[in-house]
């Protein structure tokens, strides 16, 4: 702690940082610490002129002051703090004054400053109370003195005692003075600072906002053009019309991974990005990630290969759908980012420390952009995003991740050399987990399933129909909520998909209706391009007992639906 630091003197039951009570606290401490080095000065000089009466009252005052500033860090509060700051004032001044012959000069002069002080301390109230108070203690005591045929109205003998009076009071009067403008300053630019502060925060919550809506409205229509490419897909179709629909799906996926890069963007930015503690096979999920991503690998003539540099088990206590999303991107940028040569995943676990490091052998990237790397939008040369896409969100979104679950992520990297990125962060090992077996079939299960779908989106009810058929399932769709409640009280279904946003009757109040009025209703799978934690939480509220989101896969439609026949 600095012994100079205003902010280090005010405790924490004080006033909260960024207040209207903590500039007001940051004034009072400030002024004490004036009046307390000008009460060190004032005893140098007095025991140089050998005033020993003088020098020893100060030294109380002096005793006194540091006692309140020793109270200032434990949270006394700013009403007692200035009362004793103005006692410790008054009870010098009137004796140093009255003691030099400066009665009547201490009588019209102090009120007018302890109401200044006393102001700009604490309130105009309080400057009033202390006015009074001087006034007429001052009043009492010069007429006592009068009564007892002392001479209190005459001026000081000395004439230069008199003008060193004079001198110190209005030293006093222009420092208060700056005190108080410097105050006012004060109070002026933390109003701007609040309203500043309210503006951004309203600005980010209209970000926000706007980010999920379009993002809720571009998802919809999103999730029919993925879904009808994926049903022509299952279709006969010549090379050519192959190579077009791969080339659509393509794009609809790189659409996606822009929209799920948007949101967690503005999750991070707001704080709300919540990290999961699951038991999670990291050696596992290195090799689903590796095999998803090798058929990208192999349309760039590329082998991607794993490295266990330690031993397993390989069980550990983090975030899995985070693990998956770092170790994407960064086999997506290694495979896009090499046109030739080899990439290697290397796995070690030791310490309680997980490190994923992607390496490759691409065109590598220089010291002065590796800076830069890591920050939005930003990506390693002007020229990267027209020949290889991509927003520069990835490695940024990474890296916060990684910091999130008490990490980091670095890179080393030789141009024409390669890039190897880094991921160190500390994990807690367990046990193995069992893991419920996935059926490859996946029709197993499904084959006469009722399903009811709600969606008032034409385009979606007829792709998860398709998608419904294929699975071997019974399909009923209702165009609204009402017309889903209708439907439910009149036969009997063994799962519903809702979509939320329909009229006359939204998804989470059908889901109501249903779950009240049926003695033994079916599993509800929210069906919604709503994709936020506030989402999940009011359809399991409402009575969901399960969540997909726009656009829908039909793997995840499987298993969504193979967990309620189970």
């Amino acid at each position: 702690m600095s012994a100079f630091r205003i902010d280090d003197w005010i405790g924490p039951e004080m006033a909260e940082p960024g207040t209207e009570e903590h500039y007001r606290a940051r004034v009072l401490v400030g002024f004490s610490m004036m009046v307390l080095v000008l009460l060190c000065v004032g005893m140098v000089a007095q025991g140089f002129l050998s005033q020993g009466p003088f020098m020893v009252f100060n030294g109380i005052r002096l005793l006194a002051l540091l006692a309140l500033m020793f109270a200032f860090r434990r949270g006394v509060s700013i009403t007692f703090g200035t009362h004793a700051l103005l006692g410790i004032l008054y009870l010098g001044s009137a004796f140093v004054i009255i003691g030099s012959g400066a009665q009547v000069l201490f009588a019209l002069v102090a009120p007018v400053m302890f109401l200044i002080i006393a102001t700009a301390l604490s309130g105009w109230r309080a400057g009033l109370v202390w006015a009074a108070i001087i006034t007429t203690t001052m009043g009492i005591g010069m007429v006592m003195s009068h009564l007892f045929d002392e001479v209190p109205f005459s001026p000081p003998s000395n004439q230069l005692e008199r003008f060193r009076t004079i001198g110190v009071w209005f030293l006093m009067a222009f420092a208060v003075l700056v005190s108080s403008i410097i105050d006012v300053l004060r109070q002026r630019n933390l109003a701007a600072l609040i309203e500043a502060r309210e503006q951004a925060a309203a600005a980010a919550a209209a970000r926000e906002e706007f980010v999920a809506r379009m993002s809720h409205e571009i998802r919809t229509p999103l999730n029919g053009v993925l879904g009808m490419g994926r049903l022509m897909q299952q279709t006969t179709l010549d090379a050519e019309q192959a190579q077009l629909m791969r080339g659509m799906m393509r794009a609809g996926d790189q659409l996606l991974r822009l929209l799920n890069d948007l949101l967690d963007i503005s999750k991070l930015n707001a704080e709300q990005m919540a990290i999961e503690r699951l038991p999670v096979d990291i050696a596992g999920l290195v090799e689903d990630v590796v095999a998803l991503m090798e058929p990208a690998a192999q349309e760039h003539s590329l082998a991607i290969h794993i490295e266990r540099h330690t031993a397993g088990p390989w069980w550990i206590i983090s975030d899995p759908n985070r693990l998956q999303q770092i170790m994407l991107n960064l086999l997506s940028n290694a495979i896009k980012f090499t046109p030739s040569g080899r990439i290697i995943v290397h796995l070690s676990l030791h310490d309680d420390r997980l490190q994923l490091a992607v390496e490759d052998t691409g065109v590598g990237i220089d010291e002065e952009r590796q800076a830069r790397l890591f920050e939005l939008f930003t990506q390693a040369d002007a020229s990267t995003a027209r020949t290889h896409g991509g927003t520069g969100l990835g490695l940024a979104i990474c890296r916060q991740l990684a910091r999130l679950m008490g990490g980091d992520i670095s890179i080393h990297s030789e141009v024409g050399v390669g890039s190897r990125f880094t991921l160190d962060i500390p994990v807690a090992r367990t046990a193995p987990t069992p893991q419920r077996a996935e059926a490859d079939d996946a029709t197993v299960g499904l084959s006469g399933l009722r399903v009811l779908i709600a969606d008032d989106h034409e385009i979606n009810r007829l792709v998860l129909s398709k998608m419904l058929h294929t699975l071997g399932c019974v399909v009923t769709a209702a165009e609204n909520g009402q017309q889903a409640v209708q439907y439910a009280q009149r036969e009997p279904f063994d799962a519903i998909l809702m979509d939320w946003h329909m009229p006359i009757l939204d998804g989470l109040s059908a889901t109501r209706t249903i779950r009240a009025s049926l003695p033994a209703p079916p599993p509800i799978i929210a069906l919604t391009a709503n994709v936020t934690d506030e989402a999940r939480r009011q359809c399991a509220e409402a009575g969901m007992t399960g969540f997909l989101t726009k656009p829908i896969h039909p793997a995840d439609l499987h298993r969504a639906l193979a967990s309620t026949a189970s």
